[in-house]
């Protein structure tokens, strides 16, 4: 068969050891069929589809292709605008060999969409964080769904997949709305090896959930609303362009990394929060000023071309909101040097000094041809 449509990664997080397992759907307006290849295609030149059309073998709503097979209708732009009302639909899950109700509505409400009186939820999170032009808001079903699959079904793609396809046979409403921008699952918490798996953008978007807290709801929330992981780059990827001194989720300035944060200055551009009138852009050396984030004093973020598709950011962070507090970093001290993709590949800070990432009055960073100096800074 040959099915045409989105293509809509998604990645399975497991926080702990540091592993992101992608995978891919494809969404048609009338349904979400994932897809799997005969060899793992290259992550970079993936995310830079956006429309496909694909040949390959259908079992029930599982796609079997050859990454050969996969022809590119359209290409994902350079920027990502998220902002605006997100509208989601919560259904609370629970499994044969557990029928266990952890969370009550209120409680799933309470983390999930409280106003914005409330200080730990979902909704006020990306509201801070947007200068209130993200608003998430929705509802959560009455009951917990007593569903046919085991809890360790869930352990794998194909489990949640079923898991996915089942409840939108029971409950279509929730998937076919046109008001409808996302999917969120709530578990028990179980005995799989991931905090959260979450597709990167979609509409509907889709966000499984087993551990039910902030952290890992803003992260999944992220990759709904279009953002990757907020790596760290270390000492070797200085000299080595094929390094392997990367930590997936090292970054602990950014949700997408394995703490809660404020979000980093490439995903407050690629999200469209940070207007693109903040953004110096320059494919030339020079010196530069860069003022805080938020300040409203232009530039809050610099971007210099690296390479065709690649591009370093510099940001200078304060204390935005109470969710830097628990961060190690000596934010303040100086900027943060991120690189990243134009798209929607992960952003990768330099963690390369003896101290934390953020560089102090004389620190620098040289990459083959470029380098980067903080001169001075002010508190």
């Amino acid at each position: 068969v040959a099915i045409s449509g989105n293509l809509v990664p998604y990645h399975t997080d497991n926080f702990e050891a540091g592993i992101a397992k992608i995978g891919y759907f494809v969404q048609t307006p009338d349904s979400t069929t994932s897809v799997s290849f005969d060899n793992i295609p290259d992550e970079k030149s993936m995310e830079s589809i956006d429309k496909v059309s694909i040949l390959g073998y259908k079992i029930g709503n599982h796609l079997v292709a050859k990454k050969s097979d996969i022809q590119t209708v359209s290409a994902t732009t350079e920027s990502n605008t998220s902002v605006g009302n997100k509208n989601y639909i919560v259904y609370p899950v629970n499994f044969v060999d557990d029928r266990s109700n952890p969370y009550t509505k209120a409680e799933m409400l309470k983390k999930i969409f409280c106003d914005p009186s409330c200080s730990d939820s979902l909704r006020s999170y990306y509201r801070d964080q947007s200068d209130k032009k993200i608003n998430i808001s929705g509802q959560v079903a009455n009951a917990w769904i007593q569903s046919p699959f085991k809890e360790d079904d869930m352990c794998n793609s194909k489990g949640l997949d079923d898991l996915t396809a089942w409840v939108k046979q029971k409950y279509p409403i929730g998937f076919t709305s046109s008001s409808t921008d996302g999917v969120i699952f709530i578990f028990p918490p179980g005995n799989c090896d991931y905090g959260g798996r979450g597709t990167i953008g979609g509409h509907p978007s889709f966000a499984w959930i087993p551990e039910f807290d902030l952290r890992v709801l803003s992260h999944e929330i992220g990759h709904n609303l279009g953002i990757n992981h907020a790596s760290t780059l270390g000492k070797d990827c200085l000299t080595d362009l094929f390094c392997s001194d990367v930590d997936e989720y090292g970054d602990k300035a950014d949700p997408m990394g394995r703490d809660l944060s404020d979000l980093n200055g490439p995903h407050l551009r690629h999200l469209g929060i940070l207007p693109i009138s903040m953004v110096k852009f320059t494919d030339q050396g020079g010196t530069f000023t860069v003022h805080k984030l938020g300040s409203g004093l232009f530039p809050e973020l610099i971007r210099l071309r690296v390479a065709e598709d690649g591009y370093w950011f510099i940001e200078y962070r304060a204390n935005r909101s109470g969710y830097n507090s628990n961060i190690t970093y000596k934010l303040g001290a100086g900027v943060l040097l991120h690189s990243a993709g134009a798209r929607r590949f992960n952003t990768y800070l330099f963690d390369v000094f003896d101290h934390d990432p953020v560089f102090r009055d004389g620190d620098s960073i040289s990459v083959r041809d470029f380098k980067v100096k903080q001169l001075s800074h002010d508190a």
